[in-house]
């Protein structure tokens, strides 16, 4: 491997880490996640201080104070987007996802492909 060829794919892994733990979450998914936070009224913040907070803070906010997480918040908000899959997914429970979440096999496994390759989370509405 040539010297530019190392330097370019070290980049590209250098990016696939940083972006492994940004799921792709909908605009609509957002604006519920700011709403539940405005809702749980900490002492600490102001609506205005949740306008101001950017997407992936909204985001990160819910993985962590959320019980169960991102993915358990979107299935209690009844989100079209029930279903996330990441480069952990083990493929051999395709058809055990596929029946719990009622959707086609052939798109879980597709997207637990895309989420291994790609590292980053996989959301299937």
């Amino acid at each position: 491997m040539k010297k530019s060829e190392f330097k370019s794919f070290i980049r590209e892994e250098i990016k696939r880490k940083l972006q492994g733990d940004q799921p792709q979450v909908s605009p609509e998914a957002v604006k519920q996640m700011r709403e539940w936070i405005k809702d749980c009224q900490w002492e600490d913040l102001e609506t205005e201080d949740i306008d101001e907070m950017s997407d992936q803070g909204i985001i990160n906010g819910v993985k962590k104070h959320y019980e169960g997480g991102l993915q358990q918040f979107i299935k209690d908000s009844n989100l079209d987007e029930t279903t996330i899959v990441d480069k952990t997914t083990d493929v051999n429970k395709v058809a055990d996802i596929a029946r719990s979440e009622k959707k086609d096999p052939n798109t879980i496994k597709a997207a637990i492909t895309q989420a291994k390759t790609s590292g980053q989370h996989v959301t299937i509405a």
